[in-house]
């Protein structure tokens, strides 16, 4: 048992290191591991020790002028366009509702749930799918090519299909 303790730490400080490098609010690997270490997880020093170069490539890249584009594009993409396309849709979908965050949007119903953010350097969308199954129990599929073209190529069809990926228990 404590071994599986150790392993889900090791996973969620590096996972959470790759967040915040990707977030572009730090500079390098030294600002992404004090972060962590102020949150509590005084191991991460330990843990991140063999991710040094990712991660300060992954800070450089989330810097870019390229990506900071990319994520002002994606913010203004989500309010502009799924958010005045959304009422449209839901009179078709009347039991979908949206959610619109800083950097992410969802559509759910009272049974799924799928999350859309930018992909990583990309505008590619991935997602994450939270379903009901069959007997009851929630479950979580990752969704890492929704759909293969960018985010500002999208059409109110493309969103029409990720609201049918929602209500369709087909997955």
């Amino acid at each position: 048992m404590v071994s599986n303790r150790k392993e889900d730490l090791y996973s969620y400080v590096r996972k959470r290191a790759i967040e915040l490098a990707q977030s572009g609010d730090y500079e390098d690997f030294l600002t992404v591991e004090t972060v962590i270490i102020s949150e509590g997880y005084k191991e991460a020093q330990s843990i991140l020790k063999d991710q040094k170069k990712e991660l300060n490539n992954t800070c450089n890249i989330a810097q870019s002028s390229e990506e900071k584009e990319n994520r002002r594009l994606y913010k203004k993409w989500i309010n502009d366009f799924v958010g005045s396309n959304f009422p449209s849709l839901k009179q078709e979908y009347p039991d979908v509702k949206l959610t619109i965050r800083d950097s992410s949007f969802s559509f759910f119903n009272n049974k799924n749930q799928i999350d859309f953010y930018k992909r990583f350097s990309l505008r590619k969308l991935t997602g994450v799918l939270y379903f009901t199954g069959a007997d009851g129990s929630r479950n979580k599929a990752d969704y890492h090519n929704i759909v293969d073209k960018n985010f500002n190529e999208f059409t109110i069809d493309d969103l029409r299909g990720l609201i049918i990926i929602v209500v369709s228990n087909h997955f």
